[in-house]
């Protein structure tokens, strides 16, 4: 149970940094930028666990959510909508 929460700790850190690469190179991007950008699968194999990663950012000022969707590119999630989000770091 230690090593799965530190795992994840990892992960979540790991993702922070990916998200900051993004919003520098991008004005506009959906999580689907995070994952081609290299950040890995989660440890829980859960990628909902992207969502507390956003939300942080957004309260720390590194981006800000916007009222439009764009539809995933992954097949595997079957072009569900995604959230676009603005970088306020350009």
């Amino acid at each position: 149970m230690v090593l799965a929460s530190q795992g994840k700790e990892r992960w979540s850190a790991a993702a922070k940094w990916v998200l900051v690469d993004v919003a520098f190179r991008h004005r506009e991007f959906t999580t689907d930028e995070l994952w081609r950008s290299g950040l890995v699968e989660c440890p829980n194999g859960s990628n909902r666990a992207l969502g507390p990663v956003m939300a942080a950012a957004a309260r720390a000022g590194i981006i800000e959510r916007t009222d439009r969707t764009r539809a995933t590119d992954k097949a595997t999630s079957h072009a569900q909508p995604l959230r676009i989000w603005r970088s306020k770091l350009i």
